[in-house]
């Protein structure tokens, strides 16, 4: 009888193959083959006491299954890293380390009032409700 890892994986006390030599019972345990792919002492070992198999005890391991899918390992790109708040958040959230804590006045000023803002920002350009809301939002 040819020994194949076709037929030695339809074995019914096989979990996983590791190499032609190596295989891992149901209970467990590593079982170490004489020849490639020969389930010769894997029966002995089932047969003999230290096998727990037979007794009705299963590992839950055995009802996962045992490969990785691909899938899992492709990376995903996050979808809200594209959102434009996300951007505009990092936008402003950049100039913290360059202006001390806070966006400048002028990007803070133009996000506000856009239509009121034309090439430079001047604190006397608004008015007091105005420059209190600039204000707070800063």
């Amino acid at each position: 009888m040819k020994h194949t890892e076709v037929t030695l994986s339809k074995h019914p006390k096989v979990r996983t193959i590791i190499d032609p030599k190596t295989v891992i019972c149901i209970c467990g345990k590593r079982v170490r083959l004489d020849r490639n792919y020969d389930p010769d002492l894997l029966n002995r070992h089932v047969k003999n006491k230290i096998c727990t198999s037979d007794n009705g005890n299963f590992q839950i391991t055995q009802f996962f299954l045992t490969q990785s899918s691909e899938t899992s390992r492709k990376r995903k790109l996050c979808i809200g890293l594209n959102d434009e708040k996300v951007k505009l958040y990092l936008h402003r959230v950049g100039f913290v380390i360059t202006f001390g804590g806070a966006p400048p006045s002028e990007i803070v000023a133009r996000e506000l009032f856009g239509n009121k803002i034309k090439s430079s920002f001047h604190w006397k350009d608004l008015n007091k409700k105005e420059n209190d809301q600039l204000l707070d939002t800063l």
